[in-house]
This record gives C-alpha cells, sequence and structure tokens, in this order.
C-alpha cells in the first residue's frame, strides 16, 4: 500500500511539474483575436516618418581601426551598452554601443571545443559579463565571457530528444532559466540519415537542461527548410508576453502573430489578415507596440522565392488601438528623408527596436540624393546630413541605424 501511495505522489508530481503541452494546457481565448479585413483598405499608398513612429534614432558608426572590427551582419543584437553581431563563418563579434568601438572576437567558427558553424541566435547579460550563443550543429548554448574565452562549465545542454532548429532563446538571469523558440519542422530525410520532426515549438528549461514547461509543434508543422523560420519579440521587458510568428514560405500564409504567456504556458493567435496570397505572393507579420505589420511580397511568375525575382510588395500597416490599416513607405526624416527598404525594416525587428546596417557608400549615395531631391529639408536636419556624408569614406565600416519605437 505504502508503495502505491509513493508511486501514485510521484505521478502527480510529474504531472505537475513536467512538461505542460497537450492541447487543454494552451487556450486560445486568451485575448481576442483580430482579423484584418485588407479590403477595408484604399489602394493608396501613404508615407510614414521614422519620426512618427520611433521614440529615438542612433547612428552608430562602428570601428574600422583594425581589419576584424569589419563585420557583416546575419544577426544583430543589441543591450543597454554592448552590440553583438553575427555572419555566416565569422566569429561573433562585440563592440561598444555608445561609439562603435570593437572589443573583440567572441569564439571563433570551427568544429572544435567551443567553436561553432552557424549561430541561431545570441544573448547578452551585462550583469554577468556573458554572451550566450546557440550553435545550430549542437543542441548547446555556449557561454562566453566579454573578452571572448569560452566557459565550458557554463555551457547549457538542451533536453535530449530536443533538435533545436532556426530558433532564438531569452535567458532569464533572476530564475536560471532559459525560454527557447524554434522552427516547428517536420521529419524528413537527409540523404541516408533520417531527421526526427520538432517535438516543441518552444519551452522553459533550467540551466541543466530539465524542462519546466513547453508547447507542442504538433499545430504548427512546417517543412524542415531553412528558409522557414519563426520570428519572435519581447517588446515589453516587464511584461511575461512574448510575441511569435513563423516566416513559413511554403504555405506563402505566415501573417498570424501568436503571443506567448510564459507565466500560465498559454500560446495563442492575436493577429492575423485576408490578406491576397498564391504561390510566389508571400505574406508575413510582425507586432510593435502600436502597430502589426503585414509585409505581402511578389515574385515572377515561373521562378522561384529569391530577392533577384522578387517584383513587387505592399507594406500594410495597422493601428493596434484604432483597428484601422493603410499601406505605407517609409522615409527617415532624420537623414533628411532618404527612402527605408521596407524588406529590410521589417525583417529586422526585435523587441521594442529596428536595427539595420548599411555599407557607407550606399548611404553616401543616398544623403547625396536627399539633398539634391528634397528642397523642404530643414536646415538642422540639412546640416546633419552634410557632416554625415562629408565624414563617410570607402574603407568605413558599416553603419548601424538602431531606432527605438514610441510606446504610446
Amino acid at each position: 500500500m505504502k508503495n502505491c501511495k509513493l508511486l501514485y505522489l510521484i505521478s502527480l508530481l510529474l504531472c505537475l511539474f513536467g512538461c505542460k503541452n497537450n492541447k487543454e494546457n494552451i487556450p486560445f481565448d486568451s485575448e481576442e483575436l483580430f482579423s484584418f479585413d485588407v479590403k477595408t483598405v484604399d489602394n493608396k499608398e501613404y508615407e510614414v516618418k521614422l519620426s512618427d513612429l520611433m521614440e529615438s534614432i542612433e547612428i552608430i558608426r562602428m570601428d574600422n581601426s583594425t581589419e576584424e572590427a569589419y563585420t557583416k551582419a546575419f544577426k544583430i543584437i543589441v543591450s543597454d551598452n554592448y552590440i553583438a553581431t553575427c555572419a555566416v563563418k565569422h566569429p561573433v563579434k562585440l563592440f561598444r554601443r555608445k561609439d562603435g568601438k570593437f572589443l573583440g572576437n567572441i569564439g571563433r567558427p570551427g568544429q572544435g571545443p567551443g567553436e561553432y558553424f552557424l549561430i541561431w541566435d545570441m544573448a547578452i547579460d551585462e550583469s554577468r559579463q556573458r554572451i550566450y550563443l546557440v550553435n545550430n550543429s549542437e543542441n548547446y548554448v555556449y557561454s562566453y565571457d566579454f573578452q571572448g574565452n569560452f566557459h565550458k562549465d557554463e555551457t547549457i545542454s538542451f533536453p535530449e530528444g530536443v533538435a533545436f532548429w532556426c530558433g532564438t532563446i531569452y535567458m532569464d538571469k533572476k530564475e536560471d532559466k532559459v525560454l527557447a523558440f524554434q522552427t516547428p519542422a517536420s521529419e524528413y530525410n537527409r540523404g541516408d540519415v533520417h531527421i526526427d520532426a520538432i517535438k516543441n515549438t518552444c519551452w522553459v528549461q533550467d540551466f541543466k537542461g530539465n524542462i519546466n514547461q513547453c508547447v507542442s509543434a504538433e499545430r504548427f508543422v512546417v517543412t524542415q527548410e531553412n528558409s522557414n523560420t519563426v520570428w519572435t519579440s519581447h517588446i515589453n521587458q516587464d511584461s511575461p508576453i512574448y510575441t511569435y510568428g513563423i516566416d513559413n514560405l511554403d504555405s506563402q500564409r505566415a501573417d498570424t502573430v501568436y503571443h506567448y504567456n510564459v507565466l500560465n504556458n498559454e500560446f495563442y493567435p492575436v493577429y492575423t489578415t485576408n490578406i491576397p496570397t498564391k504561390w510566389l505572393r508571400i505574406a508575413t507579420s510582425r507586432e510593435t507596440p502600436l502597430h502589426y505589420y503585414t509585409l505581402q511580397q511578389v515574385y515572377k511568375p515561373g521562378t522561384n522565392v529569391n530577392p533577384e525575382n522578387q517584383i513587387g510588395y505592399k507594406f500594410l500597416q495597422v493601428d493596434k488601438r484604432t483597428k484601422e490599416g493603410r499601406y505605407i513607405r517609409l522615409s527617415n526624416d532624420y537623414l533628411g528623408g532618404i527612402e527605408i527598404d521596407p524588406i529590410e525594416w521589417h525583417y529586422r525587428i526585435t523587441d521594442d527596436y529596428v536595427v539595420c546596417y548599411i555599407e557607407p557608400l550606399e548611404l553616401k549615395e543616398q544623403l547625396e540624393e536627399a539633398l539634391e531631391n528634397n528642397k523642404d529639408m530643414s536646415a538642422e536636419v540639412r546640416r546633419r546630413v552634410v557632416k554625415l556624408k562629408d565624414s563617410l569614406r570607402e574603407n568605413d565600416n558599416n553603419i548601424l541605424i538602431i531606432c527605438k519605437f514610441k510606446k504610446q
């Protein structure tokens, strides 16, 4: 009898503290789903200035004092005082945010201990002076200090059976926990090797690899292709709500935005549209503090989804308060009204900011064009534009533009 009671208690504890991933634990009514009807929008394109959307704009000249400082940016993350960039087959690079000073490489590409091939995500912990890197070829989160040294004893393992694929992580420094999101990819065969389907689309685990809670990937399955990725955001750092979306190029319709409440493990849709989609006409969505954005990209018939084959786009902005929408084009009035690439801007939205990078000569050409064409530029803006244009050189490092969204 005692053994039966003990088994019952163990089973009860496992139910209470185990992985909560069944459908009953993921209600879809925690927030009302807003479905925007694009037929209510006229086809006119409205100009939106960055100053209408942003509370601050930073232009950071990245250090070019050494050859090692030159950076390419597959991914960029920023913290209060630091910037980290990474690109395929290049080391992660750390810069000081206030002046763009290069502080050093973080680890290095390779297949040895502490080395990496392709970094899917990064996280900066200023309080611990640590940078965490997710290496796609291994199911680990690697830990490095700000001098670039690998700390093997701080490696965080993903649980057995978890294959991290095209995802993002958030580090809970207070609780020593990791919140991980990934692409809910299906099973497939790579040559003679069978790759299992992804089990969870998100989960919370401790630094030892024990899962506390999770959400099954069953309902969100996409093919296991590098082009199918997830986008996540944590708009309010004090909120338990995280934003999630799947950039699924197979279905063409990836315009649904989901929320994940980490406190009660709820995962539910909050925004979608009926924007027309079909093969080579793809829609993806993003969320910011005050707006939803849906980007529709159109490609040449008979081709494939490749930037070279794109022939047009529509960029939809929906006000979260008024529920009204419009098609827009963006201009950087801080720099004289230069046009902003909506695709670059859209895919660079992270948390409550957008961070883009641009090559110096490309920026110089844009500034020259703005000076020539924008006769209404104020004297203050003109001085700013001229000063920046005249300072740009061919051998400069890339320039980062960090824009923080208004919250009211």
